[in-house]
């Protein structure tokens, strides 16, 4: 069946065709794929997390139902973010550590390493975008990374990969700069050996852990890996995840970012990060939405 293709494009610099669909640069990091709504996969088998929500397997999945359905027909946008900001503190000890996380190539995810945090720049297009309610599919994409030797335990150990959405104000920390990024305690600016976190209302004292629900949300996706595994894609609940945004984690002028605070639950994942020279490996947001007529 002969598919068609056509896209009305704001703020674009660049055009490029590439296996027949149709590709858009934008400012910012963010590439535009636009394509009609053909035949989507079948929804893939589910299990639960431990506070029971769903946990994806990956077999078969479907990042979207299908959105053809109905009187009013619509095409998909995919809209593609490079991470702004990473940086994977120890889960234990490192509380107002001297640490500069952010400038590591690599974050090594176990229950007993590291976790992850992410934060994404939008522009005011994306805004527009999550803020319309069109959104299909949201999932956050980490790609294995084979550079951490020694205890990192390369290739990946199945398990499962939760997200959450964080507060914006973290610091990634810059090379060679001892308390310059966000660890697992600090949380307000009154470090005298740097910041870490900001100071937004919802900031409690140093020396505490962060926690739910005052820094990061209720789970917002979880996502199974098999052993060896090259990549995960952490599906993510387009509405639990705006709730969250709109809410209590994006108070002006944080509304222009998202942040994630990724776990593993199980298992073992060393996933690329930006680290000092941009990665294209590194973590990716993908964002997939409903625009009306189908053309």
């Amino acid at each position: 069946m002969l598919r068609k293709m056509r896209a009305v494009l704001r703020a674009c610099v660049l055009f490029a065709a590439i296996g027949g669909a149709t590709i858009g640069v934008l400012a910012c990091g963010e590439a535009l794929e636009i394509e009609d709504d053909g035949p989507r996969a079948t929804d893939g088998a589910t299990t639960n997390d431990a506070s029971g929500g769903a946990v994806n397997d990956g077999v078969g999945a479907s990042d979207a139902s299908d959105a053809s359905d109905g009187p009013t027909a619509c095409r998909t946008e995919t809209v593609r973010l490079d991470v702004e900001a990473d940086t994977s503190p120890p889960i234990s000890g490192d509380c107002d550590g001297a640490n500069g996380h952010g400038v590591r190539p690599f974050s090594h995810l176990s229950p007993n390493n590291e976790f992850l945090l992410l934060r994404f720049d939008l522009s005011p297009a994306t805004r527009d975008i999550l803020r319309a309610g069109g959104l299909r599919a949201m999932r956050i994409l980490l790609t294995a990374d084979e550079s951490c030797g020694g205890t990192c335990a390369f290739p990946a150990e199945a398990g499962v990969l939760q997200a959450h959405v964080l507060r914006n104000d973290w610091d990634e920390g810059i090379e060679a700069a001892n308390y310059s990024g966000a660890d697992r305690c600090r949380r307000t600016s009154g470090e005298a050996n740097g910041a870490g976190w900001g100071t937004q209302a919802f900031a409690s004292a140093t020396s505490l852990p962060i926690a739910s629900p005052v820094d990061y949300g209720s789970s917002v996706g979880a996502q199974m890996f098999t052993n060896a595994a090259s990549s995960v894609a952490i599906f993510l609940a387009p509405a639990e995840t705006m709730m969250a945004w709109t809410g209590q984690f994006s108070p002006a002028p944080a509304s222009t970012k998202i942040s994630f605070y990724v776990r593993a639950m199980s298992g073992r994942f060393v996933a690329a990060a930006k680290g000092l020279v941009p990665n294209p490996n590194a973590a990716k947001l993908v964002i997939e939405h409903c625009a009306p007529g189908a053309g």
